[in-house]
């Protein structure tokens, strides 16, 4: 229990140290890996100061993209599109029995922490990773731009990112891009019980584009949603094709929030 508290109370620390950085008044400290054990006994290796914490802390304690949703069940597939350093393919791969979750991770670094997380919980039957991007069409190799201060927020443009000083310290790097149909055609999926999206702006013209016969396909969605688009569509165009959707704040309203900024979007079917 003591162990437990004093890990609870590690991540605490290094989601403030990583806001305080975000907003500018923090360097980045030397101790650059930490591994937070779950209650359930996941082991997971996290990067200190650049938001990992935070990220976490949306996913396990606060359920962000599952509370609400109906209909995922044991046996389910299930695809992470913004897998980061795999903190939801986990988390739903440990809950539920029977799953297969198809992971989706551009940045190198990202992909592979998610790599070495997956292989330390002994999951590499459940979680399938790919080292490409998900895009509204196929475009070959593309570059894209990564936030020096939280590796979780890769964008293909600077726009609306943040400062000029974000803009100036960004790395860039490429990856190979996917589209749903061809998620669905290449791994010969039937139906996608669950598709999770954090895709940094990429959702408005993946969900915009996408036929109607591949969403169909698909059984639940949640997805959070980012400046430069019109949500408000993305919704219509959900219930268009038989989604009850529904916006939510749970993550935006924890601690005020000063430390979170994560609208979502949950879309379901009723049975």
């Amino acid at each position: 229990m003591l162990q437990q508290l004093s890990c609870d109370l590690q991540l605490l620390g290094d989601i403030v140290r990583s806001s305080l950085r975000q907003r500018g008044w923090l360097k980045r400290g030397q101790a650059r890996f930490w591994y937070y054990r779950t209650r359930e006994g996941i082991a997971l290796k996290l990067r200190r100061d650049v938001c990992d914490s935070l990220i976490f802390a949306e996913v396990w304690w606060l359920n962000a993209y599952l509370k609400g949703l109906k209909g995922l069940k044991d046996g389910a597939v299930v695809l992470d599109a913004g897998a980061h350093i795999g903190l939801f393919s986990i988390f739903v791969a440990s809950k539920f029995v029977g799953v297969r979750v198809f992971a989706f991770e551009p940045e190198p670094s990202n992909f592979a922490l998610l790599k070495e997380n997956i292989k330390n919980n002994y999951l590499q039957d459940k979680i399938f990773p790919f080292k490409v991007a998900l895009a509204a069409e196929s475009r070959g190799r593309v570059k894209f731009f990564a936030h020096p201060d939280n590796l979780g927020m890769h964008t293909l443009a600077m726009s609306g990112k943040g400062s000029s000083k974000t803009v100036k310290e960004a790395s860039s790097f490429e990856a190979d891009t996917v589209t749903l149909e061809e998620i669905f055609k290449k791994n010969k999926l039937p139906r996608c019980d669950l598709l999770k999206m954090d895709c940094e702006g990429c959702e408005y013209p993946v969900l915009l584009s996408t036929p109607e016969s591949v969403l169909k396909k698909i059984g639940c969605l949640t997805l959070e949603y980012h400046p430069g688009g019109d949500i408000q569509e993305v919704g219509h165009r959900l219930e268009r094709v038989g989604f009850k959707t529904r916006f939510d704040q749970v993550v935006q309203n924890w601690m005020g929030g000063w430390m979170v900024h994560a609208p979502l979007l949950k879309a379901w079917r009723d049975a």
